[in-house]
C-alpha cells in the first residue's frame, strides 16, 4: 500500500455493518466540501496536507449528521486500486 503523507476526512454515522444487519453509515469528505454517498468513487474525494485542515473541513460539511464522528486519517491507497498508476505517480516514477 502506498502512503501518500496527505489526508483524508471521515463522518462515521450509525451502528453495525450492513452486511450484516447493522446501520452503519460512514462517508468520506469530497472535493465539494460535502460527506459523499457510496456511488462515489476514491477520486471524489478530498485531500489534505494536514490532519487539523482535514477535521476543519469536515466539521464545516454543510451534510454533516447529528451524532456523526468526525475522524481524519492518512490516505492510504491499495496498489490493486488504481493498478499502480496512483503509486508510480505519488512516487515520481510515472
Amino acid at each position: 500500500m502506498a502512503r501518500t503523507g496527505r489526508y483524508c476526512c471521515y463522518e462515521y454515522f450509525g451502528d453495525g455493518d450492513p452486511m450484516f444487519g447493522g446501520a452503519a453509515d460512514d462517508r468520506t469528505l469530497g472535493k465539494d466540501g460535502r460527506f459523499l454517498t457510496r456511488s462515489h468513487t476514491w477520486k471524489d474525494h478530498a485531500t489534505f496536507a494536514t490532519a487539523a485542515e482535514a477535521k476543519s473541513a469536515g466539521e464545516r460539511a454543510p451534510n454533516k449528521r447529528e451524532g456523526g464522528l468526525i475522524s481524519t486519517g492518512e490516505e492510504i491507497v491499495p496498489d490493486w486500486v488504481t493498478g499502480g498508476e496512483y503509486c508510480r505517480a505519488m512516487s515520481g516514477a510515472a
